[in-house]
């Protein structure tokens, strides 16, 4: 009788390792954002788009991320209505992002790329490959593209003010 159950058990955690070993997709994905252009910002037709990614999946060495790259879509993206701009700049320091998560491996987590478009709204796309799993995380951010130069206004001093 023992050994008839222990025959069972072992039989079924076989099945179960069997099953995460088929079902194995990973646990992690990229971490990261767009830092500008802001949320329903307005930009003019030439500006960059800036932000970070980072994965903490496999290894305790470099970021986790080896390539970004901007897609654009108008209003919003639906799939394959993405335009590929190009490549980002990656590699560039972010101490915020060292400080965030405590970590230097990922000072240089930072992302730069410069994009001219035409006026209307948009969503930008940053899709960040992860090196210890070779899966794309997609980060969005929707804004505007505008001619409108922004509007300074200076309140304080006044006129012929002493500061």
């Amino acid at each position: 009788m023992r050994a008839a159950s222990v025959s069972r058990g072992l039989a079924a955690a076989v099945r179960t390792v069997a099953l995460l070993a088929l079902s194995a997709t990973p646990a992690f994905a990229a971490y990261g954002g767009v830092t500008t252009p802001a949320y329903q910002e307005n930009v003019g037709t030439s500006f960059q788009v800036t932000g970070w990614a980072i994965d903490f999946g496999g290894s305790m060495i470099g970021t986790g991320v080896d390539q970004v790259d901007i897609y654009t879509c108008p209003t919003s993206c639906t799939g394959s209505n993405a335009t590929f701009r190009g490549t980002a700049t990656y590699g560039l320091p972010r101490p915020d992002i060292e400080i965030q998560y405590d970590s230097s491996r990922v000072l240089n987590s930072g992302f730069s790329f410069s994009l001219t478009l035409a006026p209307g709204t948009y969503q930008v796309q940053a899709r960040a490959h992860s090196t210890f799993f070779g899966v794309w995380t997609t980060f969005t951010r929707t804004f505007n593209v505008t001619t409108t130069p922004p509007r300074i206004v200076i309140e304080t001093p006044t006129s012929n003010g002493v500061v």
